[in-house]
């Protein structure tokens, strides 16, 4: 084995290993699956942070995710309106199998995908004539529900890992859930809460993506009249329903996170995350002023993004 020209005299394989084994103990595991996602990344561009650090809202612990990858989409940051996006990610690796349900219903997720970095509360839209005005989200404002990268993957809303036992194959909800879908729904709270603005100087409309990379086996079940003829896709979203606790106001907050196959990663990010941001910034950057003075509708009972028109100042 090479040895550095640092290494110190004490730093040595112990003689109860041999050397090759070793070497090939590397070879099967591979290099960490995140340090892969990172590269990939980096080679696209975005700023990457390995085991990046958060605050778990419930127990208000220090955890971590594997990948926060993170880029400006327009400009070099100091504009007023400034669009980025930000991967939030954690990647798994096994032999075994991830199976997914596709999800019956097709509703709308109206909060996918968030968009930080604006007012809190939503952008305030008035009705031309003054009697009415509401707040909506800047996934709302923007129209990105109408885009391709929202509606064109396949929505699954459980997946789970399939096991061996004995010579069956059992399949468990729980692991994923707590190793996927816990960590990256508590990554994205705290991210969307380091993104709020401050201040009435700029506006930063940022992104948030959740993802988890796989290095496994992905199986899609599209229906219950296929359970029986399940075909292997790299890109599935898995949709969530989270209650609130505040029930009264909002009941439930919607998340989805894209499962992708690594070795579709980068086809996935250059042919469709990318097309997806830069039709995010065209529109971010068009509504222009409408993020700090809010908008102007004909009627809020409907109304597309590019209806929009900025608020008058008060007089």
């Amino acid at each position: 084995m090479r040895k550095s020209s640092s290494n110190p005299p004490t730093n040595i394989i112990p003689s109860n290993i041999d050397e090759a084994d070793l070497v090939r103990a590397v070879e099967t595991s591979g290099y960490p699956l995140q340090g892969v996602v990172a590269e990939k990344l980096e080679k696209l561009e975005f700023k990457v942070t390995e085991e990046w650090g958060f605050i778990d809202s419930d127990s208000q612990q220090h955890r971590s995710l594997d990948i926060f990858a993170y880029k400006i989409l327009h400009g070099d940051g100091k504009d007023p309106i400034s669009p980025r996006v930000a991967l939030l990610i954690e990647c798994k690796r096994t032999i075994h199998p991830y199976v997914f349900f596709k999800a019956i219903s097709e509703s709308k997720i109206f909060t996918f995908p968030v968009v930080a970095g604006v007012a809190g509360a939503g952008v305030e839209l008035e009705q031309r004539d003054g009697k009415m005005s509401m707040s909506a989200s800047g996934q709302r404002v923007l129209g990105l529900d109408q885009l391709p990268f929202v509606n064109s993957v396949p929505r699954c809303a459980s997946f789970s890992k399939a096991l061996p036992s004995g010579k069956r194959v059992e399949l468990s909800g729980a692991d994923p859930f707590n190793g996927i879908v816990l960590p990256l729904v508590k990554a994205l709270e705290y991210a969307n809460k380091m993104y709020k603005p401050h201040g009435n100087v700029r506006v930063d409309p940022t992104l948030l993506l959740c993802m988890c990379v796989l290095d496994a086996p992905m199986v899609l079940v599209e229906s219950p009249t296929k359970a029986s003829d399940p075909v292997l896709t790299p890109w599935v979203r898995i949709t969530r329903i989270q209650a609130s606790l505040e029930p009264h106001r909002n009941p439930y907050k919607f998340h989805a996170i894209d499962m992708i196959h690594i070795d579709s990663l980068e086809s996935i990010m250059v042919n469709h995350v990318t097309p997806f941001t830069e039709e995010f910034t065209n529109r971010a950057l068009r509504l222009g002023a409408i993020w700090k003075s809010g908008g102007v509708v004909e009627s809020l009972a409907g109304w597309e993004w590019d209806q929009i028109k900025v608020k008058p100042a008060k007089k």
